[in-house]
């Protein structure tokens, strides 16, 4: 199966529980990343892989327009609802890739995306195509989880590709400045977040006891301490430290 069709069976599958998850709706990385980006009432954003769109309406809620663009029809079902609860008619849902979306060349003046982009197959040509639809001088800001450079066994990529297949890879810090760079941004803020995990936070919306927990505790016992420690892992707690990049980059 196609990560595009993984992407969609796991989201479609667990929209439910990504709608009713406090961590993204209100979790810190969340104000932040909209203090940052500072969207004004006359501006327009896309908020590419919106999800059940959280973002989309923190940012709808300061903007004169949102393009709410994801691929999974029932994640944007739920999105429509909460845009509903929150009586915002300035949010027009989009069914599309990333990569290739409807919009008209510099058409708006942000990109945000949240909490998605360790999805994406190809992390330059969902640049490209941000800077495509973004005016000059336009903002692009990420939120994503990001590897430990330290990592060098990719512990955390494998491990979250057993939890969530349609996990496709979380880069590093420097890695994320290099694609931003190469695709004709200039970086503007950077903040990098820690938050700690339980086994079982991480695991969610996964259930322990399933194929997937199994698989996920026989890669951890393979591996040395030391190994785990780099990639954000302690064996003995069974914790976890997630680290997440705020990223915003300007368009040359």
């Amino acid at each position: 199966m196609k990560k595009d069709e993984l992407y969609k069976e796991f989201f479609g599958a667990h929209a439910d529980e990504y709608a009713k998850s406090s961590s993204h709706a209100k979790g810190d990385d969340l104000f932040q990343f909209v203090e940052l980006m500072k969207p004004e009432m006359d501006q327009k954003c896309a908020d590419m892989a919106t999800g059940t769109g959280f973002t989309a309406i923190e940012f709808a809620k300061r903007c004169n327009k949102v393009y709410a663009i994801d691929g999974t029809r029932h994640m944007l079902e739920k999105a429509e609802k909460l845009a509903l609860e929150n009586n915002l008619k300035n949010v027009e849902f989009v069914e599309s890739s990333v990569e290739t979306t409807p919009l008209k060349d510099e058409s708006v003046d942000m990109v945000t995306c949240r909490r998605a982009a360790h999805h994406f197959h190809d992390k330059n040509r969902f640049l490209k195509e941000a800077n495509r639809i973004l005016k000059k001088g336009g903002k692009i800001g990420i939120v994503d989880m990001i590897r430990n450079e330290e990592d060098r066994k990719d512990i955390r990529n494998r491990l979250e590709i057993i939890r969530d297949p349609s996990h496709f890879y979380a880069p590093t810090a420097s890695q994320w400045k290099e694609f931003l760079a190469d695709n004709g941004f200039k970086i503007f803020r950077e903040i990098i977040m820690a938050e700690p995990y339980t086994y079982e936070k991480w695991l969610y919306p996964v259930k322990i006891g399933g194929k997937e927990d199994l698989e996920a505790m026989k890669l951890i016992a393979g591996e040395s301490d030391i190994d785990l420690n780099n990639a954000g892992l302690d064996r003995e707690k069974m914790s976890f430290e997630k680290k997440r990049i705020i990223i915003v980059a300007i368009k040359s």
